[in-house]
């Protein structure tokens, strides 16, 4: 028997020799011929009962023939079927014909590579146990802070029965072939009953009289615990585990009682009244072991609950030994002596149920004649793809030579070519959302502009000379100066004008009585007599050039200078500087302007560029134009010597000289420039551009649109704005229009904090902060004094 192979056959309740006839599998039949008849005769059929075996060898049909008497001979080269190989029979046959896998088909390996005892071993469920017999190894008399006359250890008891049990989750997982491992996680509660008699003497009526006493100790456990086990399967559906178990103790107490066993002998009690229990104890065991440990095994038996055989009800045998005693710090006794050691372990039987869950199929369909019929086909369907497989290689061969010859053609070409192309111009919404093909719509706007006038002027280090970037003008052009011309200006070119605008304003008649206070600083280091010469240097322009009388320009100390300068100087701490205040408000006010101004929907643009130059890039450009009165103005220059990244984003929300100017289309332009000097642009994109002018407006009969805007900059390091600035604030407040749409933009170096002051000042706290850079002009890097004042500029926009 040592050559026979192991066949696998369908799980029939009764083999008949028809049925052992229908295997025939790729050509390789089994005979089957009877010679005795059985006592049931059908059409002249043998029926031979056989046991359900998942794998039925030679030598089980042997053991199935000396049950039933017939003689059979059996020629059997079958190979193994599998659940994967009945799912795939139910195909038709061109299904294998059609696939485009350049490998044959192994039918050895497709019948069996789901049909393994590993996939079908897997197991996960629950289970839950009654604790049928529990026996107590307890070497002690009582547990720490307990009290007890008993003078021998309890020493081993058997509890039949109790009200124990565990209850938790499984999960089995084949190792080699029936060998595997198992985990178990439950919980457990389990009672312990240990009893004790022992003789003592008591008195009655004066006259010794032996008492038989009994020591009663209950205890209640509950543990959480984990069993980590290895399996193995003598046949399919036992299971017997072996393994270790580890209990963390969750809560234990104890009850403990002696009782006299003689009904004419009884305690007293204190209070005079007789009982027959005596040194009643209670509470927490004192010394209870956290972790312990204990070997265990036990037995399971899988029923199939369905056909499939993917449910399984199994009756578990379970026993468990104790290792390490649940306590430590016992009391021990043996004839009334103390001993140093104690110990106290539990041995449990458990009997119940487990509920088990296989993810396969463990019980095999019966293979049909239609079913062998299909193998057939698909055999020969396999042969002929193998030929034309064969073809094939030979064309592929000869294609690839000439694909290599291509391919390497066209690398070469590759890196002497250049291309360059505009894949994509889409807007982008405020929410993030892009939007294919946009149209930019410009919308103009009647805008209230105020501009918070900066009053301080910086100067270099060392020097009394007012820096060039100051705006200073001739005296002959003092009478045509107008502070009007300054709308279309940025609040930091307004900056620069702080000596002409102060100037104009002290020239104005009803501003005549006006005087304007002069206040030098600069480092600890610097002289007093060079503090002097700056701020003379700033009176000498006011009287050559603007005519101020030098009585009404007066020059203090800084430690008089105002409120607004102490601010600005906070920020620009210990940098040379002559600040301004004056009599009349209205000579440092902020400055006013009615103006047009622009905004675009959607506020951005993204282009998405693809550029390769073979011999390497040497610079790429991407510039948007548009033609605007009568010439054609630059939008928007952007250039590299890398690779350009895969997006490239223009925001022109805020900064009105990057908005279109017309109605005409953009044209976005793309060009690179490789390392031998050759060019390449990509097509023009054109982007159409609607604008709505306040002339269109007022023709349509809708009305201007119309804007306040208040760029406010001066403010300390704790986000204050300036007395000055906070006073016109608050009389702007009471000239806020009702609008509908409040924003406060902030720049990328402003904090969140300033704009919440602006906010409050103009009592406009639901307005919605949004942080997004202004032109370039405010973001200017250089180190400047002024620059750390307008990087934190912030902006009311009121629509």
């Amino acid at each position: 028997m040592k050559n026979l192979k192991t066949t696998l056959f369908p799980s029939y309740r009764f083999l008949t020799v028809e049925r052992l006839s229908r295997h025939t599998l790729f050509g390789k039949s089994i005979t089957v011929k009877p010679v005795l008849r059985s006592r049931k005769r059908r059409t002249g059929r043998a029926l031979v009962r056989v046991p359900s075996y998942r794998f039925l060898t030679v030598e089980r049909l042997s053991r199935c023939y000396n049950a039933a008497k017939p003689v059979l001979r059996l020629n059997i080269r079958l190979n193994i079927a599998s659940l994967c190989a009945m799912f795939l029979l139910a195909f038709p046959a061109q299904t294998f014909s059609q696939q485009s896998d350049t490998s044959r088909i192994n039918f050895d390996d497709l019948l069996t590579m789901q049909d393994t005892d590993k996939p079908l071993y897997i197991r996960y469920g629950g289970y839950a146990h009654y604790d049928a017999a529990a026996w107590q190894r307890a070497q002690f008399v009582g547990f720490q802070g307990m009290k007890t006359c008993c003078f021998d250890n309890y020493g081993d008891s058997l509890a039949l029965f109790g009200t124990n049990f565990s209850a938790g989750a499984l999960f089995e997982y084949p190792i080699v072939e029936r060998f595997g491992a198992a985990l178990r996680v439950g919980y457990s509660r389990h009672t312990a009953q240990i009893r004790r008699i022992q003789g003592t003497t008591t008195s009655y009526a004066g006259v010794p009289v032996g008492t038989p006493l009994e020591h009663r100790l209950d205890i209640t456990l509950s543990t959480l615990g984990v069993e980590p086990l290895l399996t193995f399967r003598p046949i399919d559906y036992l299971v017997i585990n072996v393994g270790a178990r580890l209990d963390v103790a969750l809560s234990s107490a104890f009850s403990y009682q002696e009782i006299s066993l003689l009904d004419n002998v009884a305690f007293r009690k204190p209070s005079g009244e007789r009982t027959s229990v005596w040194n009643e104890q209670s509470g927490d065991i004192q010394g209870r072991q956290t972790l312990t440990t204990s070997l265990v095994a036990g037995l399971s038996y899988e029923a199939p609950l369905n056909a499939q055989g993917t449910i399984f009800l199994c009756p578990e045998l379970w026993y468990a030994r104790g290792l390490t005693s649940l306590a430590s710090g016992m009391v021990s006794r043996v004839g009334g002596v103390a001993r140093d050691e104690s110990s106290w372990q539990q041995d449990r039987l458990r009997v119940g149920f487990a509920l088990k869950i296989s993810p396969f199929r463990t019980i095999r369909p019966e293979i049909t004649p239609e079913m062998q019929e299909k193998i057939k086909i698909l055999r020969r369907t396999d042969s002929l793809q193998v030929l034309e497989r064969e073809r094939n290689k030979v064309q592929l061969a000869r294609m690839d030579s000439v694909n290599r010859v291509i391919m390497a053609k066209m690398d070469e070409l590759k890196k002497q070519g250049i291309s360059v192309n505009l894949k994509s111009v889409v807007g982008v919404n405020a929410d993030g959302r892009e939007i294919p093909n946009p149209t930019i719509s410009v919308d103009e706007f009647r805008t209230n502009h105020v501009v918070m006038l900066l009053p301080v002027l910086y100067f270099e280090n060392g020097s009394s000379v007012i820096p060039s970037r100051y705006r200073k003008i001739q005296a002959a052009a003092r009478e045509t100066y107008r502070i009007s011309t300054l709308a279309d200006k940025t609040p930091r070119e307004i900056y620069y004008e702080v000596l002409n605008v102060i100037g104009k304003r002290m020239s104005e008649p009803e501003n005549a009585g006006a005087v304007l206070f002069l206040s030098a600083g600069g480092t600890s280091s610097e002289a007093p007599r060079l503090l002097e010469q700056r701020a003379q240097a700033v009176s000498d322009y006011l009287q050559d050039v603007w005519k101020i009388p030098a009585k009404r320009l007066v020059m203090q100390p800084s430690s008089a200078s105002s409120s607004s300068g102490k601010q600005a100087q906070s920020i620009a701490k210990n940098i040379p500087r002559v600040e301004f205040s004056a009599s009349q408000p209205s000579i440092c006010a902020p400055l006013k302007f009615d103006r047009r101004t622009r905004r675009a929907s959607p506020s951005m643009l993204r282009f998405q560029a693809e550029i390769n130059a073979g011999a390497g890039l040497k610079q790429w450009s991407l510039e948007v134009t548009q033609f605007a009165g009568d010439e054609v103005s630059t939008l928007k220059e952007e250039k590299g010597t890398k690779t350009p990244p895969s997006t490239i984003d223009w925001d022109f929300g805020t900064n009105e000289e990057e908005i279109p100017r017309s109605s005409q289309d953009l044209t976005v332009q793309l060009t690179m420039t490789d390392v031998n000097n050759r060019t390449a642009d990509a097509p023009l994109v054109a982007v159409p551009v609607v604008q709505s002018s306040l002339e269109q407006q007022e023709a349509s009969g809708k009305g201007m649109k119309r804007r306040t805007r208040y760029d406010v900059v001066g403010f300390d390091e704790f986000g204050n704005p300036s007395e000055a600035n906070a006073e016109a604030l608050a009389a702007l407040r009471a000239e806020l229009p009702q609008s509908s749409r409040r924003s406060i933009y902030i720049s990328s170096e402003s904090l969140n904090k300033n704009a919440e002051a602006v906010a409050s000042v103009l009592g406009i706290n639901d307005a919605v902060i949004i942080v997004k850079p202004f032109a370039a002009a405010e973001r200017d890097t250089s180190p400047l004094a002024e620059n750390k004042h307008y990087r934190a500029i912030v902006r009311v926009e009121l629509e």
